[in-house]
């Protein structure tokens, strides 16, 4: 199942591309990072993993260890969010990806803090920021923004607002455009109970294997 929604975002992700790439005087304000990709002269499946970079999923394939010593060993990077090193990891439970791997999200910055389970499975994951893009969840692990963050995810349109003020409309429908492709293609919903979930998840944090335990 892990396997098989990593393989359908990818198509999503793909069948985009070959959409706009016909049309760059269109898209290329709003999808800057795909362009660019496509300018240097990556294939379009290359380029296509930075197709969802505006709400802060840009993909890595193959899948792989992140280098931070926050990083878990056990664990392979499906999504980076393109800032401060944020990264999307599935666990490996006995040594590889299963369909119940949680995801662990990584945010080097954040010492001492450094990583949050975020989703039971890739599934739950996915629907944790279908509504508000993937960006903000690092916000979680900071104890000064949790509880805003927190209330974005509860109520999206609150951010959509903010987002208003700072960015343009044309950057803001084609984040809300790819978050309901997202939606629609790989049937996602939204959360309930977003904090009391979130506590529950940390139970599998006792699977993180980190080098930094080695130093302690």
């Amino acid at each position: 199942m892990t396997l098989k929604l990593m393989e359908k975002l990818r198509k999503s992700a793909e069948e985009e591309s070959a959409r706009i790439k016909t049309n760059p005087e269109i898209w290329q304000k709003v999808q800057p990072t795909f362009f660019a990709n496509l300018e240097i002269g990556r294939s379009l499946e290359q380029a296509s993993n930075f197709i969802f970079d505006p709400i802060g999923l840009i993909l890595m394939h193959p899948l792989k260890t992140e280098e931070y010593e926050s990083t878990p060993r056990n664990s392979s990077a499906f999504a980076r969010t393109g800032g401060d090193g944020v990264h999307f990891s599935l666990l490996h439970l006995d040594g590889q990806i299963i369909e119940k791997s949680p995801v662990v999200m990584t945010v080097p910055d954040n010492y001492g803090e450094e990583n949050l389970i975020v989703g039971s499975s890739l599934y739950e994951f996915l629907c944790l920021g279908s509504r508000t893009g993937y960006f903000l969840l690092e916000g979680l692990t900071y104890s000064d923004r949790r509880k805003e963050t927190l209330e974005y995810l509860e109520h999206p349109e609150a951010l959509v607002k903010e987002d208003s003020q700072v960015l343009n409309k044309e950057n803001i429908k084609r984040s809300q455009y790819l978050l309901q492709l997202l939606r629609d293609s790989l049937s996602l919903h939204p959360w309930r109970n977003i904090e009391n979930r979130l506590s529950e998840l940390q139970s599998f944090q006792k699977l993180l294997d980190l080098p930094s335990k080695e130093r302690k």
